[in-house]
């Protein structure tokens, strides 16, 4: 466990950079471009409209997403104090009890659709991935990005990354998982290090005092088999 006051500065890092990417559009734009936050605008480019993010949480990538020119619903079974400012600053829509495998949107709701983490918890993967094909218009665009089942510090200490994630999948297997829900792949990629002590102590060096070009280079160290996620992009055809 980490001491109260690393916990904090987890809290105001993250909450700080939320609000920067709702205030500063070259920043969000910037850091859409790196790996750490999963080529964003590289999926994204060229494209606007409406844009569903499954599992949103506290709405960094609603920020993000908004900066960049979407109109962004965010759905998440809980509601995160966060969201005041998300609808305040942009037009998003946030909602709250609102699980993946029953997304309360008609058929071709939204142009895009992202899901960010949010994979691993979910009660049912393949029923959550159809319902995102469900509401994704024809031609619409999916970015999902989930931890690699074979990542460093799993595969040298035999234990999750974070024990309350219940679907882990090999960059093959999420493949497979996508392809059968619809999507026709665009392009996949891993990136992250995570070594395999102190776990608790690199998340806290991560959000608050790393910065991008070192996470990069250290990425860069290890084979892709063994980065902390995968992340895909595809299309609804």
């Amino acid at each position: 466990m980490l001491p109260a006051f690393m916990v904090k500065q987890i809290a105001k890092s993250q909450d700080a950079q939320l609000l920067r990417f709702l205030s500063d559009k070259n920043y969000a734009c910037t850091m859409s471009l790196t790996a750490a936050h999963a080529r964003i605008h590289e999926w994204a480019e060229g494209q606007k409209g409406d844009l569903l993010e499954l599992g949103c949480g506290p709405g960094k990538y609603v920020a993000m997403f908004s900066s960049l020119g979407f109109q962004v619903t965010g759905v998440d079974p809980i509601s995160f104090p966060t969201w005041k400012a998300l609808e305040q600053q942009t037009p998003s829509k946030l909602i709250s009890n609102v699980y993946a495998e029953d997304l309360p949107f008609p058929n071709s709701s939204f142009d895009h659709v992202a899901c960010l983490g949010a994979l691993l918890y979910f009660e049912d993967p393949r029923g959550a991935l159809r319902e995102l094909h469900r509401v994704l218009k024809p031609g619409g665009k999916l970015i999902l990005r989930t931890v690699n089942k074979s990542n460093l510090y799993t595969s040298l200490t035999g234990e999750k990354l974070d024990p309350a994630s219940k679907n882990l999948y090999s960059m093959s297997e999420l493949e497979s998982l996508v392809s059968g829900a619809g999507f026709c792949i665009d392009r996949k990629f891993s990136y992250g290090f995570w070594p395999p002590v102190l776990t608790n102590f690199w998340w806290y060096l991560v959000c608050v005092w790393l910065p991008i070009w070192l996470q990069n280079g250290l990425s860069n160290l290890i084979s892709p088999s063994r980065h902390v996620n995968n992340i895909i992009f595809a299309t609804k055809h």
